[in-house]
């Protein structure tokens, strides 16, 4: 795991290129691109300064240099810098900065992929509850039924039957966890700013 999440080239006189896990959707104009993307960056949630949520973190960590990239490299820019808009959020940068690629992931802290991002983590959230009730207080309890009880073919039939439901349970949780995993359509636009 090289924490490359994929890099995106924009030529502003020429193609535009992708990686693997992406694609390119539509071209509209020179600068303004379609995508389709089933590599997701991790996305952070909160501001810089609060602590109830995972973005306070980042100041402190090389976790998006080193494992969150995202790169964009804008190639032929003949401003002195231009505007990224990346979904609904915009930032100038210069063209030295595209010229080297920038991180999205890092640079901006509201991106097309935190919708379906938080939605994977509710979704994982709630199969972990699950879990940890299922083994904690269910099935880990089974060995401490006294000896006679395990005895007893009715009674280890019942928890047989528990135990199955408990696991078709966890696998329903599991598969709508994966259901979330769908490809994300975003767009990126560079508009020269002089």
């Amino acid at each position: 795991m090289d924490g490359n999440i994929g890099q995106i080239t924009i030529d502003l006189k020429g193609q535009v290129g992708v990686t693997d896990g992406h694609k390119v959707l539509a071209t509209k104009e020179a600068g303004a691109i379609q995508f389709e993307s089933t590599r997701w960056p991790f996305c952070f949630d909160g501001d810089t300064t609060s602590a109830g949520g995972t973005r306070s973190i980042t100041p402190f960590l090389t976790f998006n240099q080193d494992l969150n990239r995202l790169t964009l490299t804008v190639k032929n820019l003949e401003a002195p810098k231009a505007k990224v808009t990346w979904g609904e959020a915009s930032k100038e940068f210069t063209k030295e900065q595209l010229a080297g690629g920038v991180n999205l992931a890092a640079e901006f802290d509201q991106t097309p992929f935190d919708k379906p991002f938080a939605d994977l983590v509710n979704a994982v959230g709630q199969k972990q509850n699950f879990e940890t009730y299922m083994i904690k207080n269910v099935i880990t309890q089974f060995r401490n039924y006294p000896p006679e009880l395990k005895a007893d073919a009715e009674l280890q039939s019942a928890l047989k039957t528990v135990s199955e439901r408990l696991h078709a349970r966890q696998a329903e949780l599991d598969a709508a966890a994966r259901a979330t995993l769908l490809p994300v359509k975003h767009a990126i636009s560079v508009t020269p700013v002089p």
